[in-house]
């Protein structure tokens, strides 16, 4: 187990995610991530529309829920601040709008929106020789990335 000098240890995650957007009679591929609940408040980044996702959100049959980034926001829904609530198609299931991430925050790279990751217990148990996630840490004001490295390689 990792001890200070990380801060937040609920071992924040991500890994890649590529959906079909529907909007009414059309649908737009976009990149996006599969992120644990926590991921933005690691990070620090809070949405300028809306909120972050719940815990409740991480479990299995209660994450659909999506953040839009500020890009896909502004272009393919006009930018419209009544979004957060609504639902959206993405792969053909409905997801809730539950918030927009600010312009320049995106993470991964390319992604345009996010939706909360969730394990059931088999995948806890069975999937630990799994390779897809990105986990990630803030570390706290004087520690060292070389004693972050030591502690996260134990």
């Amino acid at each position: 187990m990792i001890v200070a000098p990380l801060r937040n240890l609920g071992r924040p995650a991500c890994g890649p995610l590529n959906v079909r957007v529907a909007r009414i009679a059309d649908a737009q591929q976009v990149d996006g991530a599969s992120v644990t609940p926590n991921f933005f408040s690691v990070l620090g980044i809070t949405p300028v529309l809306g909120r972050d996702f719940t815990p409740a959100e991480g479990v299995v049959g209660q994450n659909h829920a999506v953040l839009l980034g500020y890009g896909l926001w502004r272009r393919r829904f006009g930018g419209d601040p009544t979004i957060v609530g609504r639902s959206i198609r993405l792969d053909g299931e409905s997801y809730q709008v539950v918030g927009v991430v600010p312009l320049g925050k995106e993470y991964p790279r390319d992604a345009e929106l996010w939706v909360p990751l969730a394990f059931t217990e088999h995948d806890l148990t069975t999937q630990r020789g799994a390779h897809y996630l990105d986990v990630i840490g803030r570390t706290v004001t004087m520690a060292a990335l070389v004693t972050v490295t030591v502690e996260v390689s134990r």
